[in-house]
């Protein structure tokens, strides 16, 4: 009997649907990961106003 090398075509048509399927389930959520990133660093931003507005407030108190 031959010994086999590589893979048939079938089971390259297997995983290569196995890939897509992974791909089009993955695809929504790296769209909008720009978008998540800019409103983070939005609220980062507004938090660390914020946290010096409050340290300037203290220091003119005391």
């Amino acid at each position: 009997m031959k010994q086999q090398d590589g893979f048939t075509f079938i089971e390259f048509i297997i995983v290569m649907t196995i890939l897509g399927v992974a791909a089009v389930s993955a695809t929504p959520k790296l769209i909008d990961t720009k978008s998540n990133a800019h409103a983070a660093t939005l609220k980062g931003v507004q938090a660390a106003l914020k946290v010096g507005s409050q340290l300037v407030y203290a220091k003119s108190v005391v």
